[in-house]
């Protein structure tokens, strides 16, 4: 499956989250989300380009392997993803085939689905709030965004380490 997706930074949570509102999106969680990602001792995941990790969202815990395919207007990714029962097995397992665990992060995420999209409100410790908007295209994507109040401009086909990345500064 591909994901993508933009995110747009420094956004007005209130503001957003009533223009969804008005658009007709529907809330579908609020709460806490940790991820683990996991690479070889010598990163061969990381020097791929490509993501592993282990999310857990409310009660919902899964598995995804991420490959990049393009960050021209928006960030799109090859996504493999699967759920799991037992996040303390699944980091076991992937502890016995060698894979060591990289990072362990925790964010504050508000979701919503808009027209067959996801709209997701993000706050990581010491980043302002930020926007992802994921959907089956760019063209959707703008669409949505300009139903929000967002510039094209605004856009960022960017992972969430180059969020982090651009808050370091």
């Amino acid at each position: 499956m591909k994901e993508i997706e933009v995110k747009v930074l420094d956004i007005n949570k209130k503001l957003i989250e009533d223009r969804l509102t008005k658009l007709g999106a529907k809330k579908i969680s609020d709460g806490l989300v940790n991820s683990w990602h996991y690479d070889f001792p010598d990163e061969k995941i990381k020097n791929n380009s490509d993501h592993l990790r282990i999310r857990q969202e409310g009660g919902h815990s899964f598995i995804t392997f991420k490959s990049p395919i393009s960050r021209d207007q928006a960030k799109i990714m090859e996504e493999l993803e699967t759920d799991i029962q037992d996040i303390k097995t699944m980091k076991t397992i992937f502890e016995k085939i060698g894979l060591e665990m990289k990072g362990e992060f925790q964010k504050q995420r508000v979701s919503y689905e808009l027209n067959d999209s996801k709209i997701e409100l993000d706050k990581n410790p010491n980043i302002p709030w930020y926007l992802e908007i994921e959907a089956k295209g760019i063209q959707h994507i703008h669409s949505i965004s300009e139903a929000l109040g967002i510039q094209r401009s605004q856009l960022k086909p960017w992972s969430t380490k180059q969020v982090y990345q651009h808050y370091k500064k």
